[in-house]
């Protein structure tokens, strides 16, 4: 938790449930439309783990 949306925390959205559940199979991380999802950082935190990406479509929560 921060007070500010860095990139950190993004991120660290993806690797603490991966250290959680020692394991990413059929793991998919469900988010909205926020910046601090779209960054490369987020995106490539998401890939190196293979996790699955799924993300509301615009005015669908």
């Amino acid at each position: 938790m921060n007070k500010k949306m860095t990139r950190q925390l993004g991120v660290g959205a993806v690797v603490i449930p991966v250290k959680i559940r020692n394991t990413t199979k059929d793991l998919m991380f469900h988010s909205d439309r926020g910046s601090q999802y779209a960054i490369h950082d987020f995106q490539n935190a998401l890939l190196k783990h293979g996790i699955k990406a799924s993300i509301s479509r615009k005015k669908d929560c």
